[in-house]
């Protein structure tokens, strides 16, 4: 009979030992969780104002799944949105070509080419 008890008492302590890393495992999934879907929603604002439309939490959700390099992939992507090089301005110069000027034979010409 005391060998019964004895064994009765290992399984009560492996029992408590599996519940309490098994809490340790659920706390440390919820935390990462919860910092992918952080990420996923800081990424999610910066697609929204790129593309300028609003995105579902759904979208969120599958954002928080996705591996790291494609979220890497995708910031790095939204990020170059932000410093687009200038192709230049409107041009304050003077108009140089133009009909004044002209002969009156070489308007009607210019005239008739481009119509």
């Amino acid at each position: 009979m005391a060998t019964e008890k004895l064994m009765e008492l290992v399984a009560d302590v492996l029992e408590k030992n599996a519940e309490y890393y098994e809490s340790l495992e659920s706390e440390r999934v919820t935390k990462e969780k919860e910092a992918q879907h952080t990420k996923a929603s800081t990424l999610a604002a910066r697609i929204s104002e790129t593309v300028g439309e609003p995105l579902d939490e759904e979208l969120v959700d599958k954002l928080s799944a996705v591996d790291p390099d494609i979220h890497g992939l995708l910031e790095r992507t939204v990020g170059s949105m932000e410093n687009v090089d200038s192709l230049g301005g409107v041009d304050d110069s003077e108009k140089v070509a133009g009909l004044d000027g002209l002969p009156a034979e070489d308007v009607r010409f210019l005239s008739f080419v481009n119509s």
